[in-house]
């Protein structure tokens, strides 16, 4: 049966407190709950509306949370195998945290490192404030609306992360190296466009696939140690997509958008084109490794001069063809330096 909560009659503090209802719903009606605690909601659901809520200890949500537009503040772990709805926004502010499941928008605070221990599903907002660092751990996490690293850590270790929502996304990365690199970046928007802060450098260490929606890179370079492929709409930036992985072979497919400026330094590595025709609309640099053509189609696309720098390998195999120029006045200077290699 429905039950109300009136919390100021109870003086606003719990302990522990348990939301184990085989029906109806729990409705807080006054008061901002303050758990000293844990928070286990079994089954059924708790409703606490407007109202904050306070948990010091862990949350467990097996039921179902119906947060309307609740500012919630944890300073234990979050464990989600059940329903987490409404607008409400969680922080996780304390020491070493573990979190899985879904979220509406969601901070993460405090000290100490939140460590995944499933999928995480963001549906607005994932922001990783200073001092505290994401452990993103082997999964494949979703965000719907920004993710801001600017001033926090990430530790992707083999984990993706999927922007999927429907509007215009931000992603903030905070920069390049240690705490801000991203493992793979999977873009999968049924509409609208992820667009890569300006002054904020990108750094996957595995592959970038758009797989749906627009990625607009801005003015920043980015780096990829896996494969770039598009199957989307790719807005490359004023700066340098630079391939540097460190061994193995990968793929390159602009998916019939252009790429900008392209740089290849990658010792021991073979990064093969694919899909047809790629386009690059700048100048190709081969510091180190190989760029194989693979019986596709490398076009200079752009109006202007541009220049092939080959310190590395390009392999311009059957069937491959090399377009320098596309038209009367364009044109592509080929500069083989010492160590370099045309096949």
């Amino acid at each position: 049966a429905a039950q109300n909560m009136d919390v100021d009659a109870l003086a606003g503090s719990f302990y522990n407190l348990t939301i184990n209802k085989s029906a109806g719903i729990a409705t807080v009606t006054a008061g901002n709950p303050n758990i000293g605690g844990a928070l286990n909601i079994i089954a059924g659901t708790w409703n606490t509306g407007t109202f904050s809520v306070n948990v010091e200890g862990n949350v467990t949500i097996g039921g179902t949370w119906s947060t309307g537009s609740s500012a919630i503040t944890v300073a234990g772990n979050w464990n989600n195998s059940g329903t987490f709805s409404g607008t409400g926004t969680v922080t996780l502010d304390g020491a070493d945290q573990s979190l899985s499941g879904s979220f509406y928008a969601l901070f993460l605070s405090g000290s100490g490192t939140k460590t995944a221990t499933a999928a995480v599903d963001v549906n607005s907002f994932l922001t990783i404030n200073s001092g505290a660092t994401f452990n993103a751990g082997s999964f494949i996490h979703t965000i719907a609306g920004n993710l801001n690293n600017a001033a926090g850590t990430l530790t992707a270790g083999t984990s993706t992360i999927t922007f999927d929502g429907t509007g215009t996304q931000t992603l903030t990365s905070g920069g390049t190296g240690a705490g801000k690199a991203l493992n793979n970046l999977t873009v999968n928007k049924s509409a609208g466009t992820l667009q890569l802060t300006a002054g904020n450098a990108l750094e996957v260490n595995g592959n970038l696939t758009i797989s749906s929606g627009t990625f607009n890179a801005n003015t920043n370079n980015i780096n990829v140690a896996g494969s770039f492929i598009n199957s989307g709409t790719f807005t490359p930036s004023t700066g340098t997509l630079t391939f540097d992985g460190s061994s193995g072979t990968y793929t390159i497919n602009d998916g019939n958008s252009s790429l900008g400026l392209v740089t290849i330094n990658a010792a021991g590595v073979t990064y093969q084109l694919a899909g047809g025709t790629n386009i690059i609309n700048g100048n190709l640099t081969i510091t180190a490794g190989i760029l194989d053509l693979n019986g596709n189609t490398l076009q200079f696309g752009d109006a202007i001069t541009d220049a092939i720098s080959i310190s590395g390998t390009l392999n311009i195999d059957d069937n491959a063809n090399l377009r320098m120029f596309t038209g009367s006045n364009s044109g592509c200077a080929l500069t083989v330096n010492s160590g370099g290699t045309i096949i």
